[in-house]
C-alpha cells in the first residue's frame, strides 16, 4: 500500500475501463436552494482529482477535495458508492488491489473484501450506476488509476522556449487474469 501512496501522492483520475468515463464530484443545486455533493461519470468532467489516505490494516480512504470540503467514497444501502463527509467506519475503506500496470480493482472493507466497485454502463447520470458488487474480474469493476504528475518547469538557455508536458498513457485488456492487450501513446 505504501508504494501506491507515494505513487498518487499528487492524486490521481479515476477511469472506468469498461466505459471510459471519469469517476467524479458533482455540485447539485437542490430545489430549495441547497448544494449536495454526488458521484457521477463523464469523459472529461472537472472535480476529478483523488487522494489516497491510509487506513490501518492496509485499507485505505479514497476522498477528493473541494472548496468546501473533502468528500470520502462511501459505501450506503442498496450496495451504492457515494460521495460522505468523512465517518472513518468501514464503509469508507477499501483495498486497492492491482490488475497491472495503473489498472486497478476496489475492494469495499463492509463486504469483507467480496465486494468492489463498479461501473455498469455508459449511461450519463448521477449516483444510481456506481456501485459494490462480487467480484467477477470483469472490465466494469477495473479502474485506470491516471496520476496526476507534477508540472516540471523546464529552464531553458532560449527564454522564448515553450515548456512542453507530455504524459505516456498506457491502457490494458485483461480477460479473466490474462493481459490480453496493451496500448501505449502520448498525450
Amino acid at each position: 500500500m505504501e508504494n501506491l501512496l507515494i505513487k498518487y501522492k499528487n492524486g490521481f483520475r479515476i477511469k472506468n475501463s469498461l466505459s471510459n468515463l471519469y469517476l467524479y464530484l458533482e455540485e447539485i443545486q437542490s430545489s430549495e436552494g441547497g448544494k449536495t455533493y454526488q458521484l457521477g461519470a463523464e469523459l472529461n468532467p472537472n472535480n476529478t482529482v483523488w487522494k489516497l489516505r491510509e487506513a490501518e490494516g492496509g485499507y485505505v480512504y479514497i476522498k477528493i477535495s473541494t472548496p468546501v470540503g473533502d468528500f470520502y467514497l462511501t459505501c450506503t444501502e442498496n450496495n451504492n458508492i457515494e460521495s460522505g463527509k468523512f465517518i472513518g467506519g468501514d464503509n469508507q475503506k477499501f483495498i486497492v488491489q492491482s490488475r497491472g500496470k495503473d489498472l486497478f480493482i476496489i475492494r469495499t472493507k463492509i463486504s469483507q473484501n467480496k465486494y468492489v466497485i463498479e461501473l455498469k454502463d455508459k449511461k450519463i447520470g448521477i449516483n444510481d450506476k456506481v456501485k459494490q458488487a462480487i467480484s467477477k474480474h470483469s472490465p466494469e469493476q477495473h479502474w485506470i488509476f491516471e496520476p496526476i504528475e507534477n508540472k516540471i518547469k523546464l529552464k531553458a538557455a532560449n527564454p522564448n522556449m515553450e515548456t512542453k508536458h507530455e504524459k505516456v498513457v498506457k491502457t490494458v485488456v485483461y480477460k479473466g487474469d490474462e493481459l490480453v492487450h496493451t496500448i501505449v501513446y502520448v498525450k
